[in-house]
């Protein structure tokens, strides 16, 4: 008897257990301006922890017909009279409840269940609630301009306005999309946000999106294979507000390859001056620019043996036929090619990267590159003379500058480009007020041989 009433009383514990289960509003305003947020306030009891959600719908009766928005609390966790609240936001495009025909409604639902989403409890009570309109401007975001069409290989600029409550985000994005849909997600080409987004009424901006050089064109596409442009204003918690799906099948084209050659370059160099070879490139984004004399031979022609002079640029900008030069410094004592055994030679090689110094597009038609003997000293020795003051200030002087009357100055930067240039030189010295503080080589260069002297300019 006394084991059948122990059962009895955690029966009886149990199911009471189970039947307190509750949830149920306690606060709800009468109605919400559309584009703001509904504020419910609700209050739950449950024996272990769960979830609880507050779902907006569009009824016909009891007909669902669409969703509107909601929010979720999950994990949610045990206790008895646990109070909480929901911000909803209430989007821009909801058709106003004065609007509604027939038996359609606004339901407000709130709902318990346990970890396993299993059904609990639920306040049904908030039916045919009232949706306002707006008191103020509704999140909206549009694309004021755009063009028809961009290149593989370049970027694409999309202008942009819209209007946000609140600092939010606002994002712009170039999908692949295809399959067993047209809208199906396939890829992503290009991708960039504004986080955070101001607050304001028709904020204008623009996104630049970098199309990859390799994006298969439009033309190409296969089946119902699309690119989309779409852009989206979130809210600081990263929920939509806004979109623009205006550009669902736009057009990308055939891009050009990024290359780099020489466009002149001397037949030969003496050892002991500067080889000054130009170029010109074609570079889809920032990257590098480097020219390297390399001796080469042994097994093969090509084996490298070891490095005579080496430069770079970096970075070297974005662009179409970008023009420039690059200055190498021959050692004096490099063997001359004339003196060289065997397969050995001089090689010249031009090469562009990108900004993670990947290999990009190159020139090798200077495969057999002739180094001269060095030219003589005599009435240039360049051991009489040097610069002063060094740091500088405006001129550069240079002390016994008596066997220059025949030398050409020229001033680098410490990529080895040639900033400054001058034939002759004055009695005054040379005008540097011009650059910027830095440290500098002074090249002096005459038929007689070349000489760079370092200085700092204050």
């Amino acid at each position: 008897m006394k084991k059948k009433i122990t059962l009895l009383l955690l029966f009886v514990i149990t199911s009471i257990s189970v039947w307190s289960q509750t949830i149920s509003f306690t606060e709800v305003p009468a109605s919400t301006p559309i584009g703001t947020i509904l504020t419910v306030s609700y209050e739950y009891t449950i024996a272990s922890e769960g979830q609880v959600s507050c779902g907006i719908s569009l009824f016909d009766d009891w007909t669902y017909i669409s969703y509107v928005n909601g929010a979720s609390l999950n994990p949610a966790p045990a206790g008895t009279n646990v109070t909480g609240t929901f911000n909803i936001l209430i989007p821009g495009g909801t058709t106003l409840t004065s609007n509604l025909t027939g038996k359609q409604n606004y339901k407000v639902i709130l709902e318990l269940k346990n970890a396993s989403g299993t059904w609990l409890a639920g306040d049904y009570s908030v039916q045919n609630y009232n949706f306002t309109a707006s008191t103020v401007a509704l999140p909206s975001i549009s694309v004021t301009s755009i063009p028809a069409s961009i290149q593989a290989g370049t970027n694409l600029v999309v202008n942009y306005k819209y209007t946000a409550a609140s600092a939010g985000k606002v994002s712009a994005v170039i999908t692949k999309n295809g399959g067993v849909n047209a809208y199906d997600y396939i890829s992503t080409v290009a991708f960039d946000q504004l986080d955070p987004a101001a607050a304001g009424t028709d904020v204008t901006g623009s996104f630049t999106l970098a199309i990859p050089a390799n994006t298969t064109p439009t033309a190409s596409l296969t089946g119902n294979e699309n690119y989309r442009v779409i852009l989206e204003l979130k809210d600081a918690g990263d929920n939509w507000l806004a979109g623009n799906y205006d550009n669902l099948n736009y057009n990308i084209t055939v891009g050009t390859a990024p290359f780099i050659t020489v466009t002149s370059i001397p037949a030969s160099t003496p050892a002991g001056t500067d080889l000054i070879i130009n170029y010109k490139y074609t570079a889809t984004s920032t990257g590098i620019i480097s020219a390297v004399v390399t001796k080469n031979g042994g097994v093969n022609a090509y084996d490298y043996i070891s490095t005579v002079a080496f430069n770079q640029i970096d970075p070297a900008a974005v662009g179409t036929n970008v023009t420039g030069s690059i200055t190498l410094a021959i050692s004096g004592d490099t063997t001359p090619t004339a003196s060289l055994t065997g397969n050995e030679n001089y090689r010249v090689t031009l090469e562009l990267k990108d900004a993670s110094n990947n290999f990009v597009a190159g020139d090798y038609s200077n495969l057999n590159y002739t180094i001269s003997p060095s030219l003589s000293t005599n009435d240039f020795n360049t051991d009489k003379f040097s610069v002063y003051p060094n740091p500088v200030d405006n001129v550069l002087k240079i002390a016994n500058s008596g066997n220059l009357s025949k030398a050409s100055f020229r001033i680098l930067n410490v990529s080895g480009q040639t900033i400054q240039k001058t034939s002759s030189l004055n009695k005054e010295g040379i005008d540097v007020s011009g650059l910027n503080t830095g440290i500098y080589m002074l090249s002096v260069d005459s038929d007689k041989g070349s000489k760079r002297i370092k200085f700092i300019k204050k």
